[in-house]
């Protein structure tokens, strides 16, 4: 009987004192019913050094000041997209692949495979990557065609 009580009270013990890790999240902005978060803004970062090499070297509070207004402005522009009826979800279409393409030819890698295994070395997906930059090129065919006859 003592054997098992002992065994019992090992088990509980090692179970409570396991290492736990956590990372606190909270809310930093707001805009209409987007909300950002510090995870939001730390993945942010990392996709803008991944796109980016000349950020690896920036002090890491003015990367977060970087990456905060770089999701303020996303979202603004995810939002006037919306009530425009432009965002779609189809993430292979030949504007968006295109988008992409050239922005890994920019930072010198050759396809979509490894730009796809770069990505992954910054914690960042290539669906994900790809909602931005969709996101981005409808916002500039929005502005193109909503000013083109104005220029």
């Amino acid at each position: 009987m003592k054997k098992i009580s002992f065994f019992f009270i090992l088990i509980i013990t090692v179970s409570l004192c396991g290492t736990s890790y956590s990372y606190e999240n909270s809310i930093v902005h707001k805009i209409n019913n987007e909300i950002i978060t510090k995870y939001d803004v730390k993945k942010e970062a990392n996709y803008l050094r991944a796109l980016n090499p000349n950020l690896q070297n920036l002090d890491i509070s003015k990367l977060t000041k970087i990456a905060l207004n770089s999701i303020i402005k996303e979202k603004i522009k995810k939002i006037e997209l919306e009530k425009n009826n432009s965002l779609g979800e189809n993430l292979d279409d030949p504007m968006v692949l295109s988008t992409v393409e050239s922005v890994y030819k920019n930072i010198g890698i050759e396809n979509e495979d490894e730009f796809e295994q770069y990505l992954k070395k910054f914690n960042i997906s290539i669906e994900w990557t790809k909602k931005k930059l969709q996101i981005e090129s409808l916002w500039n065919s929005l502005i193109y065609n909503k000013y083109r006859n104005k220029v």
